[in-house]
C-alpha cells in the first residue's frame, strides 16, 4: 500500500487538502470518498482497508471549511461550489505522478451530506461516474433541531455566515464507544453550520428529490434503521422514486448513522464489495460506451 497526501485547486483555485492510497498490484476502479458535515477525510479507515486489497484506488479530500482546507468552517456561499470541487477532484486525480489510467472506472462513496452531494453530482454527470454510492444521505429529517433551521434559512440572505452549532451529538454516530471517543478527540472534526449552508443543502435535498428520475447510473444506498441524524425515511423514499433499474438499498437493523464506522461494518463492507464487484465488469464496458448514451 502507498498513501499520498497534498492540495489540488478545487473551485477558483481553493487549496483543498487529499489524501490517495494506492494497492499493491494495478488498479481496477478509483473510489473517490466524499465526507459529511464537521468530518474529514480521514475518517473512512476501514472502508480503505477494506477495498484496498481488492485492488481499488481510494481518495478522499476535504470538503472547504472542513478538515484540513480552508474556508469557515460549515460555510459556502452556494452549493455549486461542492459540486464543482467534487468535478476539480475527479479531474485531479487522474493527472497524479501514479499514473492512475484514465479508463479506470470511477465510483462515488458520499456519507451523510457527502451522500447528498454525491447524488446531487451523479444526477448532473452520470457520464463521469461508474456508480454512487450513498451511505446515510441526509435527504430527509435530520437530527438539527428545527429551531435552528428556521433560524438559518431567515438568516441565509441578510447574514449568511452566522454560525450556530449544530447540535448534532456524537453519541448517534456509532455504538462503538472506542469511535465516540476518538470522534469526540478528533480536532479535525466540527459542530459548526451556517445559515447558508442551511438553506443551501435544504434546497439541494429538495432538488435531488425532485430529480430522482433522472438518474441514470448504478445507485447504491446503505442506511441504518436507528439512525438519527439522517432518518433512513428520507433516502427510502428517494430510492423509490428512481426509475435506472440498477440499484440497490440496504438497511441495517439498530446501525446508526457512521456505518462504516458503526458495531457492524464488517457486514456493512462486505455489501458494499460486493455491490462494487458486480458493478465492475459492466463498468469497464459502461466506459467504451457512456451510461448517459
Amino acid at each position: 500500500m502507498h498513501h499520498s497526501e497534498g492540495v489540488f485547486p478545487g473551485w477558483k483555485g481553493l487549496p483543498l487538502y487529499y489524501q490517495c492510497w494506492y494497492p499493491d498490484n494495478p488498479p481496477r476502479a478509483v473510489i473517490a470518498l466524499v465526507h459529511g458535515l464537521g468530518s474529514h477525510s480521514g475518517l473512512f479507515h476501514n472502508i480503505v482497508q477494506c477495498l484496498l486489497p481488492q485492488d481499488y484506488v481510494v481518495c478522499g479530500f476535504d470538503l472547504r471549511g472542513h478538515g484540513r482546507s480552508p474556508g469557515k468552517r460549515g460555510y459556502i456561499n452556494a452549493w455549486k461550489e461542492f459540486r464543482r470541487d467534487v468535478d476539480c477532484f475527479l479531474s485531479y486525480i487522474a493527472q497524479l505522478e501514479q499514473g492512475i489510467p484514465e479508463h479506470l472506472p470511477r465510483i462515488l462513496i458520499g456519507h451523510s451530506l457527502g451522500g447528498v452531494i454525491s447524488l446531487d453530482y451523479a444526477l448532473r454527470h452520470a457520464d463521469a461516474l461508474a456508480g454512487v454510492v450513498a451511505i446515510a444521505p441526509a435527504l430527509g429529517s435530520v437530527g438539527v433541531p428545527p429551531l435552528k433551521l428556521t433560524i438559518g434559512k431567515a438568516l441565509s440572505k441578510v447574514w449568511p455566515r452566522f454560525t450556530l452549532n449544530t447540535g448534532l451529538c456524537n453519541g448517534a454516530a456509532s455504538r462503538d464507544p472506542e469511535v465516540i471517543n476518538y470522534y469526540q478527540n478528533d480536532p479535525l472534526r466540527h459542530t459548526k453550520g451556517t445559515a447558508r449552508l442551511a438553506t443551501e443543502f435544504l434546497n439541494t435535498a429538495h432538488w435531488v428529490h425532485e430529480n430522482a428520475r433522472s438518474l441514470r447510473c448504478p445507485l447504491l444506498i446503505l442506511h441504518g434503521s436507528e439512525d438519527q441524524v439522517a432518518l433512513p425515511e428520507g433516502s427510502d423514499r428517494f430510492f423509490q422514486k428512481v426509475r435506472f433499474p440498477d440499484k440497490t438499498r440496504y438497511e441495517y437493523d439498530g446501525g446508526y448513522h457512521d456505518l462504516h464506522n458503526d458495531t457492524n461494518f464488517p457486514e456493512v463492507l462486505q455489501d458494499l464489495s460486493s455491490w462494487l464487484e458486480g458493478q465492475l465488469s459492466k463498468a469497464i464496458s459502461d466506459y467504451a460506451c457512456p451510461l448517459s448514451a
